[in-house]
């Protein structure tokens, strides 16, 4: 049987408790996995990456975490959570290959989550220094001296 469990914004504490477990939860249900998880503080042992992803355990294998991927997400995502941070678990979900486990609130999807994928930029009007820059650098004869107006400008 293949188990696995996912864990978003925990670490290897966590992990250690889905790998101990993982075996047993295969036979409880998601109400008594709630029960005697959610609200449990564990300590970090690993950087957690800053993805909705989190990092895979698999009780079953060989290596119960994927370095390379872990890897692969630190560098591409950064961290979220730092090793040594205790964190409260405040979601257990059991799907049907992997029971997830989310930490501090981590997680994609969860309430308050923002899930738009648009940005809003204002607008921004030149300020006067800029403008006077500008005319500045146009009206320059030195190249030396338009070099610097530039770059001032190009500091704005």
């Amino acid at each position: 049987m293949f188990i696995s469990a996912r864990v978003h914004n925990a670490g290897v504490a966590a992990a250690a408790i889905v790998v101990a477990a993982a075996a047993p939860a295969a036979a409880q249900s998601e109400a008594a996995l709630k029960t005697f998880f959610e609200g449990q503080h564990v300590t970090l042992r690993i950087d957690m990456p800053g993805t909705s992803d989190g990092v895979d355990v698999h009780a079953d294998a060989p290596r119960a975490v994927d370095f390379s991927e872990y890897r692969d997400d630190l560098k591409k995502y950064g961290t979220a959570i730092r090793a040594g941070d205790t964190v409260t678990v405040t979601l257990v979900k059991v799907k049907k290959d992997l029971i997830e486990f989310q930490l501090a609130g981590g997680g994609f999807g969860t309430f308050g989550d923002d899930t738009s994928t648009s940005v809003y930029i204002p607008h921004v009007d030149k300020s006067e220094r800029e403008k006077g820059l500008e005319k500045r650098v146009k009206e320059e004869t030195d190249r030396d001296r338009r070099r610097e107006l530039q770059r001032d400008l190009d500091e704005l």
